[in-house]
């Protein structure tokens, strides 16, 4: 409590968090040289975006092949032979593959979000014959 320099009057103590600096400020309004920097920052932000998810789902399609390559394992040396040949075709190569190209034909909100503006600002930018 003696951060604070209330003089002895405990009773009137105002503290200000600045929680109001931060206005939102529409992107028509921003000068070219904001544009620009609000444009690499928007593209470095769906980049990595697009990187994790990349990251989550090849995870997920490795986690996927490992189990079925183990599966397929265990039954062979248990003589199911043929089970196995199966299971290592379909499920160690076809289903991760599968699950890995599916990743990129569904986007996020964010991502949506982060084109949708990276398309309003080209058209700004475009628009003041940058």
């Amino acid at each position: 409590m003696k951060d604070f320099n209330n003089n002895g009057n405990i009773d009137k103590i105002v503290i200000n968090d600045h929680s109001n600096t931060n206005i939102y400020k529409p992107l028509s309004q921003y000068n070219i040289d904001k544009l620009q920097h609000e444009y690499k920052h928007r593209q470095n932000l769906l980049n990595s975006e697009i990187k994790q998810k990349k990251r989550r789902y090849r995870n997920a399609a490795l986690f996927i092949a490992f189990v079925a390559t183990a599966f397929a394992i265990w039954n062979y040396f248990n003589g199911y032979t043929e089970l196995s040949k199966f299971i290592i075709a379909i499920g160690g190569f076809i289903a991760p593959i599968w699950i890995y190209l599916q990743s990129y034909k569904r986007q996020s909100e964010f991502e949506i979000r982060q084109i949708k503006a990276l398309n309003e600002i080209a058209y700004l930018l475009r628009e003041r014959d940058f």
